[in-house]
């Protein structure tokens, strides 16, 4: 266990131990204005598109061209070897001497990326880069920069002072979950129909039925389409009559989907098919085969011998409570009559083998035609993107009169050993192509069959950024749609028919290596070239008919906003040629269905996707694939203790995946834009999710379940049982879990087991931090708000991504939503409560007023209607865990919606995710001293909003969760802190120190947050946190139940909050008046306005809105 945790209050206590931490600077960088140059194209007869330009200088100044120097063999080893390093105990490293300046300049920005301080040390020739993993350290301030707080002016608290008990809470015996229902009807199964003969699972039916009777644990894997998922629980079922089954799928809406799909093929009337999943449940008595998620399974762990066959598909998600799942069923089966079915499209047969120590085993192959797979060697070839006369550019600099020796730099003098140095450095110095060296990139060529008078322009830094902070990772979705048949007649002369092999013409005057070699030198194959894919486009124009549709994999939202507009704005751009779709899940729904129809006879139909298409999505008529081979992955980092996001190669499995999106209808060809030698070096499959979120969800349910009923160091405690994962969760994951669980108050720090707390967080479907928020509010009496919040933030985000010219009028209505609260909570609490309050015309459906106030703020209506349904869910768990319900009004809900309380409980709750930011300064820090920005997802990050601007008087911030990505830090879910009150008295450890100041004293929590108080106030204060600690645990202890003192002490300290939100509200209010500008700037003068619909000031001149077009009234 880390040595890390902070002593501080008992663990049963509301707000638990202190906490330690670690110490990361990470400058956000700023945005810059995009400028955009336009390039002419010149057409040439064969059909080919190549650049006319090198690719531009990067960001920082260095050019594109400058990763020539560092060859693909070097980066994977330099990748690798810093991974292994930051996964390994050693606490730092040496990397060789022998590195030249650019490969040195990489490893500073590797390690960067990774979480890991560098630094060169020593001199030539024995100068070496240092690399060390940082280390967990609270910032605490200085006493100069310590700012004075005094408590509401009229503020009296006259409850006694409370000590807090430090008592430990034993766990109170875990409720029996709900038992599978016992057959009562012993007849036979129902007669259905004969399963389709054409699917390969049926030629495999006997070949499974004696696998599954004769093995305990059988592995099934097969291609999309074979017929696995619906057709094997009805084999098991017409072979075992009195068998009950339970089908475990990844998400709910492939649950119920296939139970409704299953039960239509096998015509059952009787309930035989049925289906359990959050927020619906159709099982009855006579259920046998029941579909389920993982979590439904989990929950019924101590009752699984009540099963006769238990299915897992979908095994190779690693989805992370189906790994979780695996564990537990691997111990149990071995005691019980229980069949255990693994099934998988790209299972790792050996390594589930090994870990279930034999099994039977059954392949079925895929309903699919053959597609062929070509990488960037053949794609480079086939449109001849690079030339064969500029395959040697070091010669080409040799030409220009440059000799392999001594180089040195005609603007700052700086001296090279070799021209690779020399030309990367250009970019640096001069911020532009390398002087007077001008490469020649090949001669213009046509800018695709079609003819697109606009080259791709490389994006500045700034305007990808902004693309970026949008970016989430790829939730899976399940689509049921099916495409309509093939109806291709004849290919013309010279274009592939779909049949035959389709060939790339082959040039042997380049070898593989050296094509490869000279594409990388002027381009850094980590990004996406959006040129070659265009290049490849229109090679494939040339060789296909219409009826080819055309899937791209690209990593994020912005990747498909930059092609999709580059496709649109140029060649592309008229519709009865080209249909241009773009399948994300934030998307609206109504616009991804569009990717599933055929388009009319004579239009070519080109999706640009995300991952989101690897394995949720059929759509017949694909049948080219071009693969980027990156995805936007989510990850979690332990050493940082933080989530990650980043774009990442993606694993072979998933390649092969993306590769199995053509062939439905005639044979395919997939292109992977990477070179044969990385694509040997991918990793093999997707890590486990729990290698890539964090683990106190999954710690809590180890310990209700009784799967770790022992300590924490212990043979039978949480990291013994998380260790017998597949894929072990790194140790100093499980480490950081538990002492969340520590801070938060739901686990004991010295027994190690769970508290009061930590089992009714346990019955919630919430993330914990959320959980702990609402008992809050059910306190305070803002119930239904946090609820509701809790929800929100615990699901999908409900707003769409909105187009580039929808942009403003985005803003605009997420301002509008926020009603200058400065807080994303109370933006989702109020699209909730107003979208709530829209459907009660349209008799409880998704129409009329509520389907007009989700398109007018981009708004997605499913998502919308989830949180609704999943608050009455929430609601239910409350009440099965002894708590009042939220949505009965009365006491719990006496308070509801007032901003200070709902702030207060979101404080209590994710605590210690606090930013501060001081008067003049533009980053924020959090408790490790981390610079961040906020996420451009958050309405205070939107022009409008004050926090988007440089401070004028400090602030304090609640945030939801902080993301490494590329550059920077960010945070999500952000909500501004009106008054530090809310801190003083539901957070952390409170201190108090000595001051010089006469009568004053410093007060302190967890060492971090530090401000100077009078000591007669200090005395108010301790009384107060003692009260509210005391209230909490006798709130939850006794099952929500207070005395009538209790409640007026809660109430006093409410009517203190509402005081400080109050008055410092209006101090806000009057320092961030927000300058609208219009596109210009300075002070807000006479007859300047402010828009009555997003709240933004205008010069007095303009007649309508400049941030969203409103009219001045």
């Amino acid at each position: 266990m880390s040595s890390s945790r902070g002593g501080g209050r008992g663990g049963g206590g509301p707000r638990g131990g202190g906490r330690g931490g670690n110490r990361s600077n990470n400058n956000g960088n700023s945005r810059n204005n995009n400028n955009n140059s336009n390039s002419n194209s010149n057409n040439n007869s064969n059909g080919n598109f190549k650049p006319n330009n090198p690719p531009p200088p990067k960001a920082n100044g260095e050019l594109g061209a400058a990763s020539f120097v560092i060859s693909e063999s070097s980066k994977i080893r330099f990748t690798t070897l810093l991974t292994q390093f930051r996964d390994s105990p050693t606490p730092d490293m040496k990397m060789p001497t022998d590195l030249t300046n650019t490969e040195r300049k990489y490893i500073h920005e590797l390690a960067r990326g990774l979480g890991l301080k560098s630094k060169s040390e020593g001199k030539a020739p024995n100068r070496f880069i240092k690399v060390w993993k940082t280390t967990q350290t609270a910032v605490s301030r200085d006493v100069e920069t310590i700012p004075s707080y005094s408590l509401p002016p009229k503020f009296s608290f006259t409850t006694p002072s409370v000590k807090l008990s430090q008592k430990t809470y034993s766990a109170p015996p875990a409720p029996s979950p709900p038992k599978p229902p016992q057959s009562s009807n012993p007849n036979l199964p129902p007669p259905f129909p004969d399963p389709t003969e054409n699917l390969p699972a049926f030629s495999h039916l006997d070949q499974i039925i004696e696998t599954v009777s004769s093995h305990k644990v059988t592995l099934i894997t097969g291609s999309t389409g074979c017929g696995k998922s619906t057709q094997i629980p009805k084999y098991l079922y017409r072979a075992f009559p009195r068998c009950n089954m339970i089908v475990t799928q990844p998400r709910r809406i492939s649950a119920t989907s296939l139970s409704a799909r299953v039960k239509e093929e096998m015509n059952d009337n009787l309930g035989v098919v049925g289906h359990s999943v959050r927020l619906s449940n159709n099982c009855g008595k006579s259920t046998r085969i029941k579909f389920v998620t993982p979590a439904i399974l989990i929950q019924q762990l101590n009752n699984v011998a009540e099963y006769t066959h238990v299915i897992v598909d979908e095994v190779h998600e690693r989805e992370c409570y189906t790994d979780f799942l695996l564990i537990a069923l691997r111990d149990l089966i071995e005691n019980l009559n229980v069949k255990l079915i693994l099934m998988s499209a790209t299972l790792n047969v050996e390594v589930m083998r090994e870990y279930f120590g034999g099994c039977g085993e059954v392949h079925m192959e895929g309903r699919t035609f053959p597609v062929q797979s070509f990488f960037l060697e053949d794609v480079l070839r086939a449109t001849k993107y690079v030339s064969n006369d500029d395959n040697n550019i070091e010669k080409e600099l040799e030409k220009k009169g440059f000799k392999e020796e001594k180089f040195r730099c005609e603007f700052c003098s700086r001296g090279f050993v070799g021209v690779e140095e020399l030309g990367a450095h250009y970019g640096v110095c001069v911020g532009g192509g390398v002087g007077g060296i001008q490469m020649d990139f090949g001669k213009v060529e046509d800018r695709l069959r079609a003819g697109i008078d606009n080259p791709v322009k490389r994006p500045a830094k700034a305007e990808q950024d902004e693309y970026e902070d949008y970016e989430e990772y790829e939730e899976y979705e399940e689509y049921d749609e099916d495409g309509d048949e093939d109806d291709d007649g004849d290919a013309p002369p010279g274009v592939w028919d779909g049949v035959s092999e389709f060939t790339v013409v082959k040039d042997t005057t380049v070898t593989d290596d050296d094509l490869v070699s000279t594409y990388q030198a002027r381009f850094n194959d980590d990004d996406v070239d959006y040129d070659l894919i265009l290049a490849l486009l229109g090679y494939i124009m040339t060789v296909s008919t219409s009826e080819d549709a055309i899937l791209i994999f690209l990593p994020g939202w912005y990747d498909i906003c930059k092609l999709g507009n580059e496709l649109e704005g140029g060649g592309f751009s008229d519709p009865r040629k080209y249909k241009v779709l773009q399948l994300h899940s934030g998307v609206p729904a109504n616009e991804q269905r569009e990717v599933f129809k055929r388009p009319p006879k004579g239009c070519r139909k080109i999706i640009l996707s995300t991952n989101i298409a690897e394995t949720s999505v059929t759509i017949d008529d694909i049948s080219f694939v071009i693969d980027s081979v990156k995805a936007k992955e989510k990850g979690y980092d332990p050493h940082l203790g933080t989530a990650t996001l980043a774009t990442q190669w993606i694993s072979e499995a998933s390649a092969m995946q993306r590769r199995g999106r053509a062939g439905r209808c005639k044979a395919g060809v997939c292109f992977h834009l990477v070179s044969k030698r990385r694509f040997k070096v991918l990793r093999g499959f997707l890590e486990s999710e729990l290698l890539r979120t964090p683990l106190e969800s999954l710690c809590i349910l180890t310990k209700r379940l009784n799967l770790a009923p022992g300590p924490y160091e212990g043979v039978d405690g949480i990291p013994a049982f998380l260790a017998k994962a597949i894929d072990q969760p790194h140790e100093k994951s499980i480490a950081n879990a538990v002492e969340r669980l520590i801070e938060i108050g739901a686990c004991d720090d010295e027994k190690n087991q769970l508290t009061g707390l930590g089992w009714k967080l346990g019955g919630l479907s919430v993330d914990v931090r959320y959980g702990k928020a609402a008992i809050w509010g059910l306190i305070l009496g803002v119930s239904h708000s946090t609820t509701l919040i809790a929800v929100t933030s615990s699901t999908k985000d409900p707003f769409n991504l909105p187009r580039p010219y929808q942009k403003n009028a985005a803003e605009a209505a997420k301002l509008s939503l926020a009603a200058g609260s400065q807080s994303d909570q109370i933006c989702l609490l109020n699209a909730a409560s107003k979208f709530s309050n829209s459907k009660r015309t349209g008799r409880g459906n998704v129409t009329g007023n509520s389907h007009r106030f989700c398109n007018d703020h981009f708004l997605s209506a499913n998502a919308l209607q989830t949180v609704v349904d999943t608050v009455h869910t929430m609601s239910r768990e409350l009440t099965s865990v002894n708590l009042p319900s939220p949505l009965k009004a009365g006491h719990h809900t006496r308070n509801d919606g007032r901003e200070d309380l709902i702030a207060a409980c979101m404080c209590a709750g994710l605590y210690p995710n606090i930013l501060r930011r001081e008067a003049g300064e533009s980053n924020y820090s959090t408790a490790l001293n981390r610079k961040c920005k906020i996420h451009a997802s958050s309405v205070n990050a939107l022009g409008g909003s004050p926090l988007s601007r440089k401070s004028q008087t400090g602030e304090w911030l609640v945030y939801h969760e902080c993301i490494k990505g590329p550059n920077s830090f960010q945070v999500r879910g952000v909500a501004r802190i009106w008054d530090i009150l809310p801190i003083l008295i539901f957070c952390g450890t409170m201190g108090v120190r000595e001051c010089e100041d006469e009568g004053m004293q410093i007060v302190t929590v967890d060492e971090w947050i530090a401000f100077k108080m009078a000591e007669p106030e200090i005395e108010s204060l301790k009384k107060m946190r003692g009260k509210m600690d005391e209230v909490f645990i006798k709130f939850t202890e006794n099952n929500g139940k207070l005395s009538e003192g209790d409640w007026k002490a809660v109430d006093e300290v409410c009517s203190c909050l509402k005081q400080g939100y109050e008055k410092k509200r209006k101090e806000g209010a009057a320092a961030s008046v927000f300058v609208g500008n219009g596109g210009g700037g300075g002070d807000s003068k006479a007859g300047d306005w402010t828009c009555p619909k997003c709240r933004v000031n205008n010069f007095a001149s303009r007649q309508k809105c400049f941030k969203c077009n409103a009219a001045k009234r």
